[in-house]
């Protein structure tokens, strides 16, 4: 094997641990950045009331492309909120299975608030929301000159001496009882859950509002992406199911290291093949080289000829008279591959190597 053909050899050799730690990281990397969407739009938490999933998305700890617009949750007291109508509404449950969750204002949430009276109308208008099939409204009248004795809730709090408080569902119903909505002054609806009608009629109105109501969003994309396992993001406010390929960190670090293992293995079977070959090619020119120094009858040969392959033989004489005698003085040092020594001829000044 010549020189050239020894150091590809070493480098290649050299090279299997690079190229196996090289892929190991590139197998690595690419196992652990397969589902970084994935991760990246996962489920968040304010510290108090459920996940936060697509279509939400809190703006504070995610991009946009998390959620869809209209669905953006803010985080205040520990407690996922949206505004509508101008008012703070905490999200207390999310139901992802049926595209629904459930509402409470914040005024109504707060247990020192002893007369949690709604001041503003509630709308749904401009929102990607609906009413749930349970939620009706529950009709506030305030500063009523004349009572109403067939009032669902009276609202004491509410009420003075001289101007009265109720709230009624149906207020519709208020003119077939001859009673002129006209005599109030302000009148509020707030949207509450009437699943158990019947059960309301038994708790006064401030715990019918602490219970808040179901809104429900059209999203069928999702809820089909979330039954196959897949997590839910828009890009360029385009619907995107991305899917976890269901691998731990530990499994995707073994996927690394088998990848390296089997890496390294080819690069070995690799440079075991090219050493045979080698071995092989060079087989016919090493056995020569030894045929000839085996065998003085060969050296004498070459040394009448005066060349071997168009290089010039020198005489053993004539090695003699260029190192005089091969004089201790004109050798020159040692190294790995014999003693090196000045000669001194009719061609010039050669340098001799000997073993």
């Amino acid at each position: 094997m010549d020189l050239q053909s020894l150091l590809i050899s070493r480098n290649m050799f050299h090279n299997v641990p690079f190229i196996s730690f090289f892929f190991f990281t590139t197998s690595l990397v690419e196992s652990l950045s397969v589902n970084s969407k994935y991760s990246a739009c996962g489920p968040q938490n304010c510290g108090n009331g459920p996940n936060i999933s697509y279509p939400f998305w809190i703006p504070q700890q995610q991009e946009s492309n998390c959620g869809s617009p209209g669905f953006n949750v803010t985080c205040k007291g520990n407690y996922p909120t949206r505004i509508f109508s101008d008012d703070d509404y905490i999200i207390k449950d999310i139901f992802y299975t049926n595209n629904s969750l459930l509402l409470v204002k914040a005024e109504f949430y707060d247990g020192d608030n002893e007369c949690p009276l709604p001041k503003r109308n509630f709308s749904i208008e401009k929102t990607p929301f609906n009413y749930g099939p349970a939620t009706m409204n529950l009709s506030f009248f305030y500063n009523c000159t004349v009572p109403y004795e067939n009032a669902t809730y009276a609202v004491d709090c509410g009420s003075n001496a001289t101007h009265h408080a109720f709230a009624v569902f149906h207020a519709d119903l208020l003119r077939y009882r001859n009673y002129s909505a006209e005599s109030c002054q302000d009148y509020v609806n707030a949207p509450v859950e009437t699943d158990d009608l019947s059960r309301l009629l038994d708790i006064n109105f401030t715990g019918i509002l602490k219970k808040g109501f179901v809104l429900q969003w059209d999203a069928v994309d999702c809820r089909n992406c979330r039954s196959s396992g897949g997590s839910c993001d828009s890009d360029n406010k385009k619907f995107t199911c991305n899917h976890d390929k269901g691998l731990n960190l530990g499994l995707k670090i073994g996927i690394g290291f088998g990848a390296a293992t089997i890496s390294a293995l080819f690069m070995c079977l690799l440079f075991l093949i090219y050493q045979r070959r080698n071995k092989k090619r060079y087989a016919a020119a090493s056995f020569n080289s030894r045929d000839i120094s085996l065998h003085p009858s060969s050296i004498t040969d070459l040394e009448k000829d005066g060349n071997y392959f168009g290089v010039h033989i020198f005489t053993y004489r004539e090695l003699e008279e260029a190192t005089n005698n091969f004089d201790s003085k004109k050798e020159l040092g040692d190294g790995g591959l014999g003693q090196f020594t000045k000669a001194n001829s009719e061609m010039g000044v050669l340098l001799l190597l000997s073993d």
